[in-house]
């Protein structure tokens, strides 16, 4: 993010002496405390530079922005803490700048709250959430303004009640001691309702902007919001709770919150990592203050009291004690912000599970979107399979997209295609992640189309077999039963004319036996459609040669294995027999090559010619339908296809029982 141009180079200008400022008074700080042997006060001398780097980088790129000027304003007034704190230790009750400075350290200095909460309510744009905070911004930060102003103009001393100063500055009075000093009394005990307590406002406005924000707007609010957690967290806990421990703890709450800023505002690398860690703050932070409470209360309970040492002993014991839960702590953050990154076999075990229940090819295609949509952590995932597709999400304007193919068996069956917002890193862990699952979820959808395929082809089983019982009942009922009927009556009425009349007799038996012959060929015509004859006495190959021979077509038969199951050998026969036809009807030719191959679990058939081939405009008619429905119900595969330089070939490939495979 580079200056503006032209009107904004004077307000460059004064950023940058500002935050020079603001090291050099630190530096002086520093060297005053360490040139007069006292303890260095971490707080007022770190403060400063950890709000002057996104107080001048912010004020510099956008001068118009009051969240830069404040960011500074922030660390100078940390700079005149330290600077004044520094002369407060030295100076004697009756220098003149003693009760200024001591007023400083004690009293003003709490202008800094208001100036930080007024900083952290415009992150990350420089405007508050909406409108609607606007008054609740205005009287939290009037009543921080008027607190700290009548804190500063109570008379009596300069120095605070619960002040560090030296006790022999305790008696020089407050230089602008204009109130009584009951007013003192009155906004003594407002200090943690009315400026500790309102920074918890922070975590709630960058939660309602997060609410509204998409894309990567949402990442880097995301990042702002658990960062200002842990600021308002660390704070308030700290002053209730380890009073003794505040100043570091604020420290610490400003360097991550001050590096989410830089990351965030600023458009710096790194945003994830500093979600992820300030998501691991939050969680520590949390059972650390819960242990506290819980110890102190047991140790309360009995009657005991923790010595001078104890709260920062305990503070840090329990910090140890929690030490191998960061790890447990960063693997779950680590999974709510990225999904399985880190372990893409969970990943695949959820895709498992989830489309095992899946019934049908749509449903596994929604199954795999949503599991793709949680283990990667993407916005939008989109699965195509054919003409049928699955989307989770929806897009966004930005959103970088990659595609995953979804394969079986070396057979592409679909792809994923995901969204990835621009905030965002696509790592090489993530794209692992997704090639795994992609991998698995080709299998799974080719699974659920094998399961599908196999209900198809048992209800056309159904459907055929009820169809050849109606015609074999009713071909049985219209031809042969009335067939039977007329023989019977005829018989009957030839009792009476055996004796009587013997030649009548002769002439109607003449035309019983020419209708019992016309039965017979009708039963054997039935017995023939439930299964031919040549096929049962000659087998597979001599069956079709004879098929062939009746064509006029002269087939050069090619066998390799032992014989097909029944149920196999039929279909084989049936597909042969119409290939054949084809042959004869189309081909032009007089010769064709059949192939008959049986393997341990399966059966290949291939027939092909050298005749006209297949013509571009061909539709497929009743009787390829046929071949490909034939092979289909076994749960194997027809194909037909042309040759280079002219002819046709038929490929079938049908799969053997289980119990009769060799």
């Amino acid at each position: 993010m580079s200056p503006q141009p032209g009107r904004s180079h004077p307000a460059t200008l004064g950023a940058w002496v500002a935050g020079l400022t603001a090291v050099v008074g630190t530096a002086v700080a520093i060297g005053l405390a360490l040139a007069a042997g006292q303890a260095v006060d971490p707080k007022p001398l770190l403060l400063p530079l950890v709000w002057v780097v996104p107080g001048v980088l912010v004020a510099a790129a956008r001068p118009r922005w009051p969240l830069g000027w404040l960011l500074l304003a922030v660390a100078l007034g940390f700079v005149g803490i330290g600077l004044a704190g520094a002369y407060v230790t030295e100076a004697g009750p009756d220098e003149p700048l003693a009760g200024w400075a001591l007023w400083y350290v004690d009293r003003a200095a709490a202008y800094v709250v208001p100036a930080t909460l007024a900083a952290l309510l415009l992150l990350p744009d420089g405007r508050l959430p909406g409108p609607r905070w606007r008054p609740v911004a205005a009287a939290v930060l009037a009543c921080q303004v008027l607190v700290v102003t009548l804190f500063s103009l109570v008379e009596g001393p300069a120095s605070a009640p619960d002040t560090s100063a030296p006790a022999r500055l305790t008696g020089v009075s407050n230089p602008l001691g204009l109130l009584p000093a009951s007013m003192g009394e009155l906004v003594s005990g407002l200090d943690l309702v009315v400026l500790q307590l309102p920074l918890l406002l922070v975590p709630a406005a960058f939660w309602s902007r997060w609410r509204r924000a998409t894309g990567p707007d949402r990442s880097r609010l995301a990042a702002l919001l658990l960062a200002t957690a842990v600021f308002g967290l660390v704070v308030v806990s700290g002053h209730l709770a380890w009073p003794d421990a505040a100043s570091l703890l604020d420290v610490a709450a400003s360097i991550v919150l001050v590096s989410v800023v830089v990351s965030t505002v600023l458009g710096r690398d790194g945003i994830e990592t500093v979600v992820h860690r300030s998501a691991v703050w939050v969680a520590l932070t949390l059972l650390i203050a819960g242990g506290y409470v819980a110890v102190t209360a047991v140790v309360a309970a009995t009657g005991a009291a923790l010595p001078p040492f104890g709260a920062g002993a305990l503070a840090a014991g329990i910090a140890l004690l929690l030490l191998p839960v960061r790890g447990v702590l960063q693997r779950a953050a680590g999974w709510v912000l990225y999904g399985d990154r880190a372990d893409p076999l969970a990943a695949v075990s959820r895709l498992a599970a989830s489309t095992d229940a899946a019934g049908s090819t749509e449903a596994a295609l929604r199954e795999i979107a949503a599991a793709v949509a949680d283990s990667a952590r993407v916005p939008l995932v989109e699965v195509v399979a054919g003409r049928r597709e699955a989307r989770h999400g929806r897009p966004a304007p930005g959103q970088r997209r990659e595609v995953f193919p979804l394969s079986a068996a070396g057979e592409p069956v679909g792809e994923i295609r995901i969204g990835i917002d621009p905030g965002r890193s696509w790592r090489a862990s993530d794209q692992r992640l997704l090639e795994m699952v992609a991998r698995h979820a080709g299998l799974a959808l080719r699974a659920v189309a094998l399961a599908e395929s196999v209900d198809r082809s048992r209800h056309r089983v159904l459907v055929a077999r009820e169809e050849e019982r109606r015609k074999l009942g009713r071909n049985l009922h219209d031809e042969l039963g009335p067939t039977i009927a007329a023989l019977t009556m005829e018989l009957g009425a030839l009792r009476g004319l055996v004796e009587s009349d013997p030649t009548a007799t002769a002439a109607r038996l003449a035309r019983l036996e020419a209708r019992s012959r016309s039965a017979l060929e009708d039963v054997r015509a039935l017995a023939r459609e439930l299964r031919p004859p040549t096929l049962e006495q000659f087998g597979l190959t001599e069956a079709l040669r004879r098929d062939a021979e009746g064509l006029g077509i002269d087939l050069r038969v090619t066998v390799r294995g032992e014989s097909c199951p029944p149920a196999v050998e039929l279909a084989a026969y049936r597909i042969g027999q119409q290939a054949l036809v084809n042959v004869a009807r189309h081909a032009q030719v007089s010769c064709a090559q059949l192939a008959v191959e049986r393997e341990p679990a399966l059966v290949r058939l291939r027939l092909d010619d050298r005749g006209r081939g297949i013509p571009l405009d061909a539709t497929e008619g009743v009787g390829l339908s046929s071949m490909r429905e034939r092979a289909e119900e076994l749960g194997g595969r027809c194909t037909v296809r042309a040759l280079p330089g002219g002819g046709t070939v038929v490929e079938a490939t049908l799969p053997v029982p289980a119990g009769e495979a060799t």
